[in-house]
Formats: C-alpha cells, sequence, structure tokens
C-alpha cells in the first residue's frame, strides 16, 4: 500500500481524495510542483471520517482542497507520521484502549513510511529528489561502464584531463603504392607523404581516407600504443591516408565511443546555413578560432569562406551555402591546441591523378577549376583549341582576318557588294533588319513589278508592313468574318463595333452600349425605355389581361392600388368609390357565463306571466355566447379591411 498520492491539477477531479489513512491534518505533507504548501493558508483537509474503531486518526477518503485550485502542475500528497509519543503512561495512571491504539497506530504508520521511503539497492524503490551528503564523501566507487555510473576523480583525471605537457597536434599521411596495403605503420619505408614514423596518442587520433573521415573501430582499429593502424578495406593505389592525433588532450572519444565535450553535433534542417548554441550531441558551440575542424555527413569541410566560414569568438559556424535536410553536421574543437606538423607542402610529385571527387580547386581562397568550368578569377590560359562556342557572348580579343575567311565581308571594308557576293536563297526575311531600308530610287523598279512577276506563293512577313491607313484599300468582301475567331463571352457594353458614320463613307467605332440606347429610343407608346435599360409605363386608359394572365406582385415592399383615400376604386361594375368611413363604434363586448352543454336549437320564448324567458338557461347563455362571438368576428374583419385600405 502507499502512503503518497499524486494528482495532475487540470486533470484529476478537486477536491483530491486520499487513499490512505493518517493519525493528523499536521501529519499530511502537500507539494504544488515540488512546492510545499502551507495548511490552512493553501489548503484545508475535509471530508475526514473518524476510525471509530481504534479511536483515534482518520480514515482514507479524506480530500485536500486547496483555497485557490491550481489549473495545472502535478499535487503530491504525503503522510509523514509525527515520531512524538501520542501518550505517555505514568505510574500508577490509568490505561485507556483509545491511547494504546493512538501508540500502536503511530509505530506502524511510521514503520510503514520508513519502508516506503527506504532506497533499497535493487533498484525496486528508487531515491527521488537530490542526494544531500551534508559536505561527506562517497568511497570505494568501481570503475564506471554506462552512461549513467558514478566516477572517480582519478578516473575522470585520466580519460578527461591532468595531463601538465602542452597539448599539440601531429600529422602523417601516406599515398596508397597499389599493393592493398591494411596495415600503417613506421613510415612505410621512406613512402610517407609526411610526417616521419607513424605516432599518435591512442584514443585521440583521426584518420582521413581521400579527406574523408573513418570511423574509429569501424573502419579501422589501432594497436592500442599509438603506432600502427589496421584499415577493414585495403588501399587502392593513390589512395591517400592521413592520420592526425591531438596529443596531451583529453581522451574525448576512447574505445567506448562515449563523446566528449570537444565534439559538436547537429542535425541540419532544410537550407540551413549558421550552427550555434547547443546541439544535439556536445552541449553549447564553443570552439578556438582555426583550430575547429568541420565535417559533413562525415567529409572534412573547407574553411575561409570555401564551405564555411567560423566566427571570430568560436560560437558559430555559417556555410557558404543552405544544407539539406538530414544532413549531419561535426564539429571538433581542439581548444588551444597549438597546429603540428609542417603547415605547407612546397612540391608533390604524383605518377597518377588527383580526383576531386567533385569538388572545386583553389589557389588562395579563390575558385580556379571545377568540373565544367574554369573560375572567374582566371585571368590568362594557353588553350590551343576549343570545342564549339554554342552560347554566350565572346569577351576576349578580337578575331582578326589571320582566322577569318578573306572572301568574307567586315564591317570595316569599303566598296560595293556585288550580286555574285551574295548568294542564292541566302538572303531571308529573318537577315534583314526590321529597321533597314532600300531607297525606290536605288531599285529602279518603275513599272517593273506586275502581277505576272510575283510568284502565287509568294508573302511578305508582317514585321515588313506597316499598317494600312489609306481609305477604300480594304473591300468589305475582303474582310474574313466567317474565318474569325467567336468572342466566347456574352456581349457586354464595353465592346467595340465599326459603323459608317452617317453613311457618308467615314469608318468610326462605337461600344455596345450604343446600341441599346439607339434601340430603347424607338420604343413608342406609353412604355418607355431609358437610356440605361430601365422601363416606364405612362398613363393608360383601359388595362385587359388574357384569360388565365396574373398579375405577379413583389413579396418585400408590396404594390398600393389606389395611393391616395380620395381616389376611386370599384369592383365588378360598380360605381367607383372613395375609401368608405370607419364603421360604427363597436359596443362594449357582453360578458356571459358559458352555457355548460351549448345548445343552438331555441325554442319560443315563455312566459308565467312576465317577463319572457328561454326555456333553459343553456339556451339563453347560447345566444349570448353566439353575440360575443359575433361581436368579435365584426371587430376582426373591420381590422382586416383597415389594413387592406378598404375602410378608414
Amino acid at each position: 500500500m502507499s502512503f503518497s498520492d499524486t494528482f495532475t491539477a487540470g486533470v484529476d477531479a478537486q477536491p483530491f481524495t486520499l487513499s490512505f489513512p493518517f493519525i493528523e491534518e499536521s501529519n499530511l505533507e502537500v507539494t504544488l510542483n515540488g512546492v510545499v504548501q502551507t495548511l490552512n493558508t493553501d489548503y484545508t483537509v475535509i471530508n475526514q471520517t473518524n476510525d471509530t474503531v481504534t479511536g483515534i486518526g482518520f480514515l482514507s477518503g479524506a480530500a485536500i482542497k486547496f483555497n485557490t485550485p491550481p489549473t495545472t502542475g502535478t499535487v503530491k500528497v504525503s503522510r509523514n507520521t509525527t515520531l512524538a509519543l501520542i501518550s505517555k503512561f505514568l505510574t500508577g495512571s490509568s490505561i485507556r484502549a483509545k491511547d494504546l491504539n493512538g501508540n500502536f497506530l503511530q509505530n506502524v504508520y511510521v514503520t510503514e513510511e520508513l519502508e516506503q521511503n527506504s532506497v533499497l539497492v535493487d533498484g525496486s524503490n528508487a531515491l527521488e529528489g537530490i542526494l544531500d551528503m551534508g559536505g561527506y564523501k562517497i568511497i570505494n566507487l568501481a570503475t564506471p561502464t554506462a552512461d549513467s555510473d558514478s566516477a572517480t576523480k582519478a578516473y575522470v583525471d585520466l580519460n578527461y584531463g591532468g595531463s601538465t605537457e602542452s597539448p599539440n597536434v601531429t600529422r602523417w599521411a601516406y599515398t596508397s603504392d597499389g599493393s592493398s596495403e591494411t596495415v600503417l605503420t613506421g613510415d612505410m619505408s621512406g613512402a610517407a607523404r609526411y610526417g616521419g614514423s607513424l605516432s599518435f596518442t591512442d584514443g585521440n587520433e583521426q584518420v582521413f581516407l581521400n579527406g574523408a573521415f573513418l570511423e574509429r573501430n569501424v573502419d579501422y582499429t589501432t594497436d592500442g600504443v599509438g603506432t600502427t593502424i589496421t584499415l577493414t578495406v585495403a588501399l587502392i593505389r593513390d589512395d591517400i591516408i592521413e592520420v592526425r592525433s591531438y596529443n596531451n588532450l583529453p581522451n574525448y572519444e576512447a574505445v567506448t565511443g562515449t563523446v566528449g565535450t570537444t565534439k559538436w553535433r547537429k542535425v541540419a534542417t532544410a537550407g540551413q546555413t549558421l550552427f550555434s548554441g547547443t546541439g544535439d550531441v556536445g552541449g553549447t558551440l564553443s570552439f578556438t578560432p582555426n583550430r575547429e575542424q568541420v565535417y559533413v555527413n562525415g567529409i572534412l569541410q573547407q574553411h575561409n569562406g570555401v564551405n564555411y566560414t567560423a566566427a571570430g569568438d568560436g560560437l558559430s559556424v555559417t556555410f557558404s551555402s543552405g544544407l539539406l535536410v538530414g544532413d549531419v553536421v561535426d564539429i571538433r574543437a581542439y581548444n588551444n591546441a597549438p597546429s603540428g606538423g609542417p603547415t605547407s607542402i612546397n612540391d608533390i610529385t604524383l605518377d597518377g591523378n588527383i580526383d576531386l571527387n567533385g569538388y572545386s580547386y583553389y589557389v588562395n581562397g579563390n575558385n580556379v577549376l571545377n568540373q565544367t568550368t574554369l573560375g572567374s578569377t582566371v585571368l590568362n590560359s594557353s588553350l590551343t583549341s576549343v570545342g564549339t562556342i554554342g552560347t554566350g557572348v565572346w569577351q576576349g580579343t578580337a578575331i582578326d582576318a589571320t582566322y577569318l575567311d578573306s572572301t568574307l565581308v567586315k564591317t570595316s571594308d569599303t566598296g560595293t557588294v556585288t550580286s555574285t557576293m551574295i548568294q542564292n536563297d541566302t538572303i531571308v526575311n529573318a537577315d534583314i533588319n526590321s529597321s533597314a531600308g532600300i531607297s525606290y530610287a536605288k531599285l529602279g523598279l518603275t513599272n517593273s513589278i506586275v502581277n505576272a512577276d510575283i510568284n502565287s506563293t509568294a508573302g511578305i512577313v508582317d514585321t515588313k508592313l506597316a499598317t494600312i491607313s489609306t481609305a477604300d484599300k480594304v473591300g468589305l468582301a475582303a474582310i474574313d468574318i466567317d474565318g474569325g475567331t467567336d468572342i466566347g463571352a456574352a456581349l457586354v457594353d464595353a465592346d467595340l463595333i465599326i459603323v459608317d458614320d452617317g453613311a457618308g463613307g467615314t469608318n468610326r467605332k462605337s461600344e455596345m452600349s450604343r446600341v441599346a440606347d439607339y434601340t430603347y429610343s424607338k420604343v413608342s407608346g406609353v412604355v418607355t425605355i431609358a437610356p440605361g435599360g430601365a422601363s416606364s409605363i405612362g398613363t393608360l386608359s383601359d388595362i385587359t389581361i388574357s384569360d388565365g394572365g396574373d398579375i405577379t406582385l413583389g413579396t418585400t415592399t408590396g404594390t398600393q392600388i389606389g395611393t391616395a383615400t380620395n381616389q376611386l376604386v370599384g369592383f365588378y361594375g360598380t360605381t367607383p368609390v372613395a375609401q368608405p368611413t370607419a364603421l360604427t363604434a363597436q359596443d362594449t363586448t357582453i360578458t356571459f357565463t358559458a352555457p355548460g352543454t351549448a345548445d343552438y336549437a331555441i325554442q319560443d320564448l315563455t312566459s308565467t306571466g312576465s317577463p319572457f324567458g328561454f326555456v333553459t338557461a343553456d339556451e339563453g347563455q347560447t345566444v349570448l355566447q353566439v353575440i360575443a362571438n359575433l361581436q368579435t368576428r365584426v371587430s376582426e374583419l373591420e381590422t382586416k379591411l383597415q389594413s387592406l385600405g378598404l375602410l378608414a
């Protein structure tokens, strides 16, 4: 049984009902989000049920009621029974059952709480909160094996610091001679590219194959003492292996593969260029500028703006172009580590190709060559032949006559271009500039071009024709209306038509709205149509509606027949009259007692002298009921006639 309850504010019903008994309200500890609450100030205890069996304390089912009910957060209620004796027994005193039960129940509750709050070595009852050692030590720790294990000072010093020597970097490189090497050691019989004999601090090395970062214990293993590296896959000719050793630094990546504070990793979002702050691995990014190495998906990147730029404060890296979503960025920060090994190579002798693997070749930060293009910074070259130049603008030295056909006419030539210099069918419409022109006098074509001279298939392109503006040059029969494209929509006022103004031979454009105005103006009689299309009816003498015809009226405002009370109206051949006056004022409605059973068969009045009367009371009361009903109906009829305007 648990002697604490946990509730979620805003989810669990309030007040919070307890599942355990207790002796006094002061034995309850209530926290909200870990903050202890005060009895009667922050909350009260309600719904207590006394334990009538023992005579002391309260049963389970009591509830915690907050004075200001929380809407979010975690509420925890624990029972912490006091150790102070509830009852003390003195010599000669009487012993009551309630006192014995109280002390016994107190012992039981305290024992239960000790059991529940004990930290068990098997982890079945784990510690909650902070373990305060009060200034004392935890000693005799074993060597940690799991990420969550505690570690001794000696272990930390051994693996993550404690060295008194200055950190430094050594580099060693080797180019394969094609002998399928897997074991790298020494100076490879003098074939090492640089770095002398292979030597590195085991666990602090980095191995690259043709610039690609290799994973320890996956792509290679070491001999454990820093003199030999064994590759998983053999080298091929011209492969370049480089080994970098970061000496006297914390062993940030030991054989177990755990990641230390000098390695930072972040998975890129789409188009991301700036990387800073907290990474997915390695905490907050911080490095000594020019002592960082940046990798994207294991490929070492070039700095100084080639692939990325490092901030001068060592807190951010900005890539030259956006990365793809899911790209893995690793930044290794070798803080305060002076560079070691050679910093430059004066001469390289190769007996094979250099494969840039899709990258560009840079000189002093300038792109001079990539897979398909010479860089824009290349000013001089000694190309002896160039393939076909398909597009672009020639920006080099002008090509002189030495490289051209001697018969080619150039813009700098003077003289006459004769017909022998122009091949047949070589000048076409597209060759003639749109602004070019040959004067009529130079053609000598007076009376020389007649119908017979023009081929039936000849045509003049539109760009060579000016607008025809001379009147009477296009006959009506020459316009192909049938061959035109249909407007595909209803005509609107803004559409244009062509009219012969006054039939005088002068053509003008006109909007379609003028057609409607002209048509409306020709409508005569009592119906008139305004230019906008609105119609009205003038004075009529008679209106005849065909048999079966209807008059449909509006349902919103309605229609008046007669707009003044003095206008005359008659129905069915009667003489038209003005609006009739109101009916005589109605007398007060009679009151009566309803008949028990209405009797409409009224018998002759009876008399046993004077006065006369009805045979039965129901008959008389029925007559009074009918009179009252007629009063009501006449009043309703008057109201309806007045609403129609047929009565004043």
